[in-house]
């Protein structure tokens, strides 16, 4: 009941003050392109800007599927980790369509699944 009436008092609030049509306004939304349950089918390094891209797979007797890059040292290390022990990886890309193969976009998350 408390965080009703601290709910209501915010939007007369911001009513009164006349910003909030500007705060429910719809934010615009990111693409994402979600791939659970993947292998990580290899890692493959570029020295010039420090970027990998990874290569997945839906499964371990299957050919590199989708791909993705990043610049971040910790997911290209999880991912090289991946390769290795064939660790399944939940994987998120900002492709703004989500394709049945090829890239997913630029890296987002990567995950380890349970």
């Amino acid at each position: 009941m408390k965080s009703m009436k601290r709910m209501m008092l915010a939007i007369g609030v911001l009513t009164s003050l006349g910003s909030l049509p500007t705060l429910l306004a719809p934010a615009p939304a990111e693409a994402v392109c979600l791939r659970p349950n993947m292998e990580v089918a290899r890692v493959d390094f570029a020295v010039a800007g420090n970027t990998a891209t990874i290569f997945l797979r839906p499964a371990s007797t299957a050919g590199a599927t989708f791909f993705t890059s990043t610049a971040n040292v910790n997911a290209i290390g999880l991912a090289s980790d991946a390769v290795h022990t064939r660790t399944k990886v939940t994987v998120v890309g900002n492709a703004a369509v989500c394709p049945a193969a090829g890239g997913i976009g630029t890296l987002l998350n990567i995950l380890i699944d349970p």
